[in-house]
């Protein structure tokens, strides 16, 4: 018997150990709002995927710059002015230079079209020389890319450029 008491008296323990360790929980205060505050309405029924879709289509096509991302390389544009005959090698003249590169769509829904290009001129020292807007006449559909075309003529001192699009049109459905 003496080791039933013993587990008794342990089980007790514990119990008394257990209820004394016991919090009690927070109580939560109610606050009735004042009839002057204004309690936002929300919709009384969820909205549709055709509601969310324009809604996010929406969003999207306010920020062209944000959704076109561009990048692309610049090369001379070379025009033959001498063919190559039996005494004479080709002669080439430069004629301004070539950008050949991407925009991409990141936006999920909406396309653009007619995006503006901001290509920024700069020296060595990333001195900017001189920066220019060309339109780019292309559609550029939602998680496409589009490839482009544009001759520039940089300043004399150019030796790198950057682009942007700084803005586009969206195409409303």
């Amino acid at each position: 018997m003496k080791p039933l008491s013993t587990i008794v008296q342990a089980i007790t323990g514990c119990l008394l150990i257990i209820s004394c360790n016991h919090t009690p929980r927070a109580r939560t205060v109610q606050v009735q709002s004042s009839a002057n505050e204004s309690v936002k309405d929300y919709p009384s029924h969820p909205k549709t995927a055709e509601e969310l879709r324009q809604e996010l289509a929406e969003t999207e096509a306010a920020d062209p710059a944000g959704m076109l991302l561009i990048s692309g390389t610049m090369q001379e544009n070379k025009i033959l002015i001498q063919k190559p005959d039996l005494f004479h090698h080709s002669k080439y003249a430069t004629d301004g230079y070539m950008i050949s590169g991407i925009i991409r769509n990141k936006a999920s829904i909406a396309p653009f079209k007619d995006a503006i290009v901001r290509v920024t001129f700069y020296t060595e020292t990333r001195t900017e020389l001189d920066h220019k807007d060309y339109p780019v006449y292309k559609y550029v559909l939602a998680q496409q890319v589009t490839p482009f075309e544009l001759k520039v003529y940089p300043p004399e001192s150019t030796k790198d450029f950057n682009m942007e699009v700084v803005s586009a049109t969206a195409i409303r459905n």
